[in-house]
C-alpha cells in the first residue's frame, strides 16, 4: 500500500518536479533563448552592424599601416625624424576619420619607397665627403636633403649631387 511513511512517496513527489521542471524548460524557457539567439544572430549579420565593423576594421588597419611607416623612418643607420614626427603628426590629427587615416598612410609609404633610398644615400655619401676633410661639399649635400623635406624629385636631384660629388 502507498501512503505516508513509504519511501515511493518521496520518489514519486520529486519525480512530478522533475517531470514539471522540464516541461517548463521545453514548453517556456528553451523556446525565449532560441528567439533571442536567433534575433541576435541577425542583428549581427545585418548590412548596417557589418558596414560599421569593416570601417572599424579599415580604420584600425589605415592607423596601424601609416604608424608602420612611421617606424621605418626610424630604422636602420639614418633615422629620419622629422618624415616620422610629420607621419606620427598626421595620424594623430586624422583622429577617426578613416578618409585622412588612409592619406596619412599614404604619406607614409610614398616616403618611405620613392625617398627614403634617395635620402639615405645622400646623407651617407655625405658623411663620406665629410670624411675625406670636404665639409664644404657635405654641407651641400646635407643642405639639398633638409630643402627635398618630402618631395621625390628634389631628394632624387640631393642624391645625384652626392653622387657627382663624392663619384666625380
Amino acid at each position: 500500500m502507498i501512503g505516508a511513511g513509504t519511501i515511493i512517496s518521496p520518489i514519486v513527489k520529486i519525480a512530478t518536479t522533475v517531470a514539471i521542471l522540464a516541461a517548463i524548460y521545453l514548453l517556456i524557457v528553451r523556446p525565449v533563448l532560441d528567439s533571442a539567439e536567433r534575433t541576435s544572430g541577425d542583428l549581427s549579420s545585418s548590412p548596417g552592424v557589418i558596414a560599421v565593423k569593416e570601417a572599424t576594421r579599415e580604420l584600425k588597419q589605415a592607423r596601424a599601416n601609416a604608424l608602420n611607416y612611421a617606424g621605418t623612418l626610424l630604422a636602420g643607420s639614418q633615422p629620419w625624424r622629422k618624415a616620422s614626427n610629420a607621419v606620427r603628426e598626421c595620424v594623430n590629427r586624422a583622429g577617426t576619420a578613416i578618409v585622412r587615416l588612409q592619406r596619412c598612410q599614404a604619406f607614409g609609404r610614398r616616403i618611405s619607397t620613392e625617398l627614403l633610398s634617395n635620402r639615405n644615400f645622400a646623407v651617407g655619401y655625405a658623411e663620406s665627403l665629410a670624411g675625406q676633410g670636404r665639409a664644404g661639399d657635405a654641407a651641400r649635400v646635407r643642405r639639398c636633403v633638409e630643402e627635398a623635406e618630402f618631395e621625390a624629385k628634389a631628394m632624387a636631384a640631393c642624391r645625384k649631387l652626392a653622387d657627382e660629388l663624392l663619384f666625380g
